[in-house]
Order: structure tokens, then C-alpha cells, then sequence
């Protein structure tokens, strides 16, 4: 009778697997709160860029407005350089421009179970333009 080679060479691989794929899913996690921020900053532009279409320039109130829906999400320091402010007629364009920091943790992983978080900021610039409609 022969014996059989042991199992823990058959665990082992299926153990370093588990490892990987479990540091994989946190940095993805780690990821995505980034991803969603920049997609309700995409939003909140494409909501103003179709309120100045009606209007014809963002008006002070709905600039302050966006102001606090960018600093609610993380959004410091910004500015509406380049952004229509004035009324403009029928067919101009009209242009929504922004720059900020986005404020996010980041979080890295330098020893195999230690990870390290720290407070980021990376630089936000959107720019749309439409055509006035008013």
C-alpha cells in the first residue's frame, strides 16, 4: 500500500488564494468610497450646468448651494473661476467650471496585516458647457 501525499500542500495554495483575494476586496472597498464621491460631484455639475441652461449664468444662491452639496461630500477650497456668472442671451454659451481638493482616506496596507490609513486630498476639476435656453 502507497500513501498518499499530504493535504496540506492541496490547502495551502487554496489558503494563499483566500489571502490575496481578501486584500484585493479591501483595496477595491478601499476604492470605491473614492469613485462615488467623484461620481456625486459629476451629478451636482450636470444639476447646475442644466439650471444655468435655463437661466443663462449660475446665479449667486445656486452657486452657494453647490458650494455646501461640494463641501458635504468632501469637496474643500472651490472655485468658480471660468464659470458663467452673468447673464448671457439666448443660444450663448454658458459654462460651469470648478476646481477643489477632495478630502478621502486612503488606505494601505505596508505590512501583510497592518493597514495604515491617512487623510488624502487629490485635486477636482469639472468643466461642462451647454447652450442658454432662456
Amino acid at each position: 500500500m502507497r500513501k498518499d501525499s499530504g493535504t496540506i500542500d492541496n490547502y495551502l495554495f487554496l489558503l494563499v488564494s483566500l489571502l490575496v483575494a481578501v486584500i484585493v476586496s479591501l483595496a477595491l472597498f478601499t476604492n470605491m468610497e473614492t469613485l462615488q464621491k467623484k461620481i456625486q460631484i459629476n451629478q451636482i455639475a450636470r444639476q447646475y450646468i442644466l439650471k444655468m441652461e435655463t437661466v443663462g449664468y449660475l446665479e449667486y444662491a445656486d452657486a452657494e448651494e453647490m458650494k455646501n452639496s461640494l463641501n458635504d461630500i468632501g469637496v474643500t477650497d472651490i472655485s468658480l473661476t471660468g464659470t458663467t456668472m452673468s447673464q448671457t442671451g439666448y443660444g450663448m454659451d454658458v459654462v460651469l467650471e470648478f476646481t477643489g481638493n477632495l478630502h478621502y482616506k486612503k488606505i494601505s496596507f505596508p505590512g501583510l496585516f497592518s493597514p495604515e490609513t491617512a487623510d488624502e486630498t487629490i485635486p477636482v476639476h469639472e468643466r461642462r458647457v451647454s447652450t442658454a435656453k432662456n
